[in-house]
C-alpha cells in the first residue's frame, strides 16, 4: 500500500509539474521595431526591453508600423507586426512542430502515463504475492491467476 502511494505521488507530481512550469516565463521580447509596450502581471503598459522576460497572460501593445517577435524556450517564435494588444501564450502556437518542442505538452504525458502505470502496478499488488498469472484463463473462468493450492 505505501508503495502504491508513493508512486501515485510522484506520478502526481509528474502530471501537475508541467501545469506549475507553465506560470514561469514562457517567452522573452526578440526582435522589436518602433513602439512596442508590455504590461505584466496585469500593471501599466511600460516600454519593451529587448530579452525582457514574459509570463502567460502578460499583454504586449503595438502601435502602427511596430513589430515585434516573442521567443519560446522551445524554440518557437511568434511575430507580431499589426496594431493592437496580444496577450502571452502559455504555449506557442506558431509552428510548435516544425521548431521544437512543447515541453509542457510533454510533461502532462508522462505524468498521465505514470499515473497509469501507478495504477496498473497497485492492481498486481492486489492479488498478492502467492498469485501466478496464467497467459489464458480456462474457458468460461474470469480468474486471471492461478492461486497456490490450484498448482
Amino acid at each position: 500500500m505505501k508503495k502504491s502511494l508513493t508512486a501515485l505521488v510522484f506520478a502526481s507530481t509528474l502530471a501537475f509539474g508541467g501545469l506549475a512550469l507553465a506560470q514561469e516565463p514562457t517567452a522573452a521580447i526578440g526582435n522589436q521595431v518602433g513602439q512596442v509596450t508590455v504590461s505584466t502581471g496585469g500593471g501599466d503598459f511600460r516600454s519593451a526591453a529587448s530579452g525582457q522576460a514574459l509570463k502567460p497572460g502578460d499583454r504586449v501593445m503595438l502601435v502602427d508600423g511596430s513589430a515585434v517577435t516573442l521567443n519560446f524556450p522551445n524554440g518557437c517564435s511568434m511575430n507580431f507586426n499589426k496594431p493592437g494588444v496580444y496577450t502571452v501564450p502559455a504555449v506557442c502556437t506558431a509552428g510548435v512542430a516544425a521548431t521544437g518542442v512543447d515541453w509542457t505538452g510533454a510533461a502532462i504525458i508522462a505524468g498521465t502515463t505514470a499515473v497509469v502505470a501507478a495504477g496498473l502496478n497497485s492492481m498486481d499488488e492486489e492479488r498478492g504475492p502467492d498469485c501466478v498469472p496464467v497467459s489464458a484463463a480456462p474457458p468460461g473462468s474470469e480468474n486471471s491467476c492461478v492461486p497456490p493450492e490450484s498448482r
